[in-house]
C-alpha cells in the first residue's frame, strides 16, 4: 500500500469549492431530504389523517347532541272529512290547525351498544402505526435514493480527477515530443499519436463534467432541492476502503418495514372483517329530546306562548334481511383476507430472496476490490519502469502509451469497484432492514 500513497495523493485533489455553507456531507444531505422531501410531507398528512380517522370513530359513540328549528306557513290547511251520522246525516268537511307554527327542539342520543363500532377501535391505534411505518419507509427510500446519488456524484468527481492526472501527464509527454521532434529525434507520426491520446482524454473530461453535473442535479432531487440550487459535495472517494457491512449478519423479516407494513395491513383488514360480521348485532340507542311548539293564526301573536314537551326513550334497531347485503360484504373482505396473506408469503420469499442476492453481491464485489487493488499496484509499478526506460531510449513510444493506458484503466477499474463495493452495501444493508442504521454510523 505504501506504493500507492503517491497515487491517493493525486486522485484525492480537490475540484474547486464554491461557498463553504453550500458544502455537504451524505449525512448533510440525508438530513436535508428528511426534512424537505415532499414525500416526508406527504407521510407526515397520512398520520395526521390516520389520527383523524381514529377521532371519527371515537365520535361515533359519544353523544350526539343536535337542535332543530321550523316555522311553517299553512297556505291552506289540509281538510279532514267526518263520516256522516257523528254531526249530521251527511259527511262534514273541517280543517285542524292553524295558518302559523313554529317547533324548535333539543335532542341527544347516546349509543349504547354497537358491535361494529366497538369492533373498529381495534384498528384505531394500528391504522396510526402504519401510517407511522410507511412514514418510515419513505425515510428509508429517500435515504437510499440520496446515498446512491451521492456515489454517483462521487464517481463523477474522481473521475474528473483522474482524467485531470492522465491530462498532465500526456501534456508532459507531448511537450517533451515535441522538443525532441523540433530535434529530429522523434517521427512526426508518434508526436501525432500522443496528441491523439492526449485529445481524446480532454474529451472525455468533457464528457465526465457533464456526467457531474448530471449526477449533481440528480441528487438534489432525491434531497427534494431545486436543481437550481448551487450545492458542493464535502466528500471525495476512499480509495483504501475496504467495506463496513458484515457479511456475516443474520436475517430478520422483523426489520424490513415493507414486511411490518403488510401484517399491519393484515391485521386491519381482519378488523373490517369483524366489523361486517358485526353489522348482524342490533344497535341500541338511549335518546331524550326537549322543544317547544306555538301555533297561531297570527303570525305577531306567534311568539308569545310557547308549550313545551319533552321525552326520552330507547331504540332498538334489528337487522333481519338485507338482500343478503352484509353476506357479499363479508364474503368479499375474507377474500381479501386470504389474499392479503399469500401475498405475504410471496414476499417473504422475495425479501429473502433479495438478502441473499445482496449478500452474495457484495462478497463479489469485496473480492473484485481486492483484485483491482493488486491489479493497480502492478500497473503503477510497470508504468514507473516504462517511464523510466523511455527517458533512458531504452523502451518505445508504444510501450509507454500502452503502459499509461493500463495504467489509467486500473485506476479506473478500482474507482468503480470501490463504488461498487459501497452500492452492494446499500443493497445489502436495505435488504436487511437496516439501512438507515448504517447510514447513521
Amino acid at each position: 500500500m505504501k506504493r500507492l500513497y503517491p497515487l491517493f495523493l493525486a486522485m484525492t485533489c480537490t475540484l474547486p469549492m464554491q461557498a463553504q455553507s453550500n458544502s455537504f456531507t451524505l449525512k448533510q444531505c440525508i438530513e436535508y431530504g428528511h426534512t424537505n422531501h415532499p414525500s416526508i410531507k406527504v407521510g407526515e398528512y397520512d398520520i395526521a389523517f390516520a389520527r383523524n380517522r381514529v377521532k371519527e370513530g371515537v365520535a361515533q359513540y359519544l353523544p350526539q347532541i343536535s337542535g332543530s328549528f321550523s316555522l311553517d306557513n299553512n297556505l291552506k290547511l289540509q281538510a279532514s272529512v267526518i263520516p256522516a251520522g257523528i254531526f249530521g246525516p251527511d259527511p262534514v268537511e273541517v280543517r285542524f290547525g292553524t295558518k302559523y307554527m313554529s317547533n324548535a327542539a333539543l335532542q341527544a342520543e347516546q349509543k349504547i351498544f354497537d358491535y361494529s363500532l366497538i369492533a373498529g377501535y381495534q384498528g384505531n391505534k394500528p391504522s396510526v402505526r402504519l401510517s407511522e411505518t410507511q412514514l418510515d419507509k419513505t425515510r428509508e427510500d429517500i435515504a437510499y435514493d440520496i446515498a446512491s446519488a451521492y456515489e454517483q456524484v462521487l464517481v463523477s468527481k474522481e473521475q474528473i480527477k483522474l482524467l485531470k492526472v492522465s491530462r498532465d501527464n500526456f501534456k508532459r509527454i507531448m511537450d517533451v515530443g515535441q522538443l525532441q521532434f523540433e530535434k529530429g529525434v522523434m517521427k512526426k507520426t508518434d508526436l501525432d499519436r500522443i496528441r491523439v491520446n492526449y485529445n481524446n482524454i480532454v474529451s472525455q473530461m468533457y464528457v465526465a463534467e457533464s456526467a457531474y453535473d448530471v449526477s449533481l442535479n440528480a441528487l438534489k432531487v432525491s434531497m427534494g432541492m431545486s436543481a437550481s440550487e448551487n450545492i458542493t459535495i464535502a466528500d471525495s472517494v476512499s480509495f483504501d476502503y475496504a467495506g463496513a457491512s458484515d457479511v456475516q449478519s443474520t436475517f430478520d423479516l422483523n426489520n424490513r418495514l415493507d414486511y411490518r407494513m403488510l401484517e399491519q395491513s393484515i391485521f386491519l383488514q381482519n378488523v373490517q372483517l369483524k366489523r361486517y360480521k358485526a353489522a348482524y348485532a342490533p344497535v341500541i340507542s338511549a335518546y331524550g329530546r326537549y322543544g317547544a311548539l306555538a301555533q297561531r293564526n297570527e303570525f305577531g301573536e306567534l311568539w308569545k306562548n310557547f308549550s313545551d314537551f319533552s321525552s326520552v326513550g330507547l331504540r332498538v334497531q334489528i337487522p333481519i334481511f338485507d338482500g343478503l347485503y352484509k353476506d357479499a360484504k363479508v364474503k368479499q373482505q375474507k377474500f381479501t383476507m386470504l389474499k392479503e396473506k399469500a401475498n405475504l408469503e410471496l414476499y417473504k420469499l422475495q425479501f429473502e430472496l433479495q438478502y441473499r442476492n445482496a449478500r452474495f453481491q457484495l462478497e463479489r464485489n469485496r473480492t473484485a476490490l481486492v483484485t483491482d487493488r493488486e491489479n493497480l499496484q502492478l500497473a503503477q509499478e510497470v508504468f514507473n519502469q516504462t517511464t523510466l526506460l523511455y527517458e533512458k531510449g531504452a523502451a518505445s513510444l508504444t510501450d509507454l502509451l500502452n503502459a499509461e493506458t493500463s495504467y489509467n484503466q486500473s485506476r479506473t477499474n478500482y474507482l468503480n469497484s470501490v463504488v461498487n463495493l459501497k452500492l452492494a452495501e446499500l443493497d445489502f444493508e436495505r435488504s436487511k432492514g437496516t439501512l438507515l442504521i448504517f447510514l447513521s454510523k
